[in-house]
């Protein structure tokens, strides 16, 4: 800070703290650079004195050579600090801070990216994986979920055809059906019927009837024609879940358009019979299970 007098105006001037930093810093380098040449110079003097003959009385050629090797390394460490401390104040000046940051930055991120590439492979691969197992396991889930409803239903069967009317005998009907394929199937032999779905006008909705045993059921399977020749337009068929009656919707369309030669179910499996001339060899079930017998 100083002060300028003129024209009876004084005024005083602060120099900013940036302008101070570099004056202590030019300064400091300054005061370095001079201690430097003064240090050079008397490094100069002593090799300039190392010039003149040494007389020694009692050292030996061996001695002579440490002697001068003590005096070289004490100049070599005198001048390493010298610099040192010449590139350490350099450090601190704001141009040179300015001029390495962006190779230093460059430096920095090459390492990391190459630390971190290995890892984001891996990471990818990880998910890969758990990708894959997910659909493994939601598919192995569903198959199990499908399977234990359809066990479920092993004692239902659903009978459609049958006209729908208001305030109506549902079991009634169902007996009236079951008793064209075997007298003894009456009341005793059903735990429950009722239709499915909303009521719909010019809709006659399915009966799904649980009865009371599976022996039963097989027998009622086996004979269905029976009443569907009886009674027509009356169809029996097995209770299937959801997934299951969309596949044998499809293998009777397959049928009705001459795509294969039979399709029937059994137990909740699909079963079809290709086109195909090689007795036993063209039978397929769905879901994949063992061949009837």
């Amino acid at each position: 800070m100083f002060t300028q007098s003129g024209n009876g105006n004084d005024k005083t001037y602060r120099p900013t703290v940036e302008q101070e930093y570099q004056d202590d810093t030019l300064s400091e380098t300054d005061q370095t650079n001079s201690d430097f040449i003064d240090f050079l110079g008397t490094v100069d003097k002593e090799q300039t004195n190392l010039k003149e003959p040494i007389t020694y009385t009692s050292a030996t050629d061996e001695n002579n050579t440490n002697i001068h090797s003590e005096l070289d390394s004490s100049i070599f460490d005198k001048t390493v600090d010298a610099l040192t401390h010449q590139i350490a104040l350099s450090f601190h000046s704001r141009q040179v801070k300015d001029a390495i940051k962006p190779f230093i930055e460059q430096i920095v991120q090459a390492e990391v990216k190459k630390q971190v590439a290995p890892l984001q492979n891996e990471i990818e691969s990880l998910k890969l994986q758990l990708a894959s197992t997910s659909l493994h396991l939601n598919a192995t889930i569903q198959d199990k979920c499908d399977e234990l409803e359809q066990y479920s239903r092993k004692n239902c069967i659903r009978v459609s055809g049958i006209k729908e009317e208001i305030n109506e005998n549902v079991e009634g009907k169902i007996v009236r059906v079951l008793t064209t394929i075997d007298d003894s199937l009456g009341p005793n032999s059903i735990e429950n019927c009722h239709r499915l779905g909303r009521r719909e006008d010019n809709k006659h909705r399915q009966i799904i009837v649980r009865l009371k045993s599976y022996k039963t059921k097989v027998h009622i399977m086996t004979n269905r024609k029976m009443a569907h020749s009886a009674i027509k337009g009356v169809y029996i068929n097995e209770d299937l879940t959801r997934y299951r009656a969309y596949v044998a919707s499809i293998t009777r369309w397959s049928y009705r358009q001459g795509f294969i030669a039979a399709c029937w179910t059994r137990d909740g499996k699909i079963f079809i019979r290709e086109n195909s001339t090689v007795p036993g060899k063209n039978e397929r079930a769905y879901p994949q299970t063992d061949k009837p017998g």
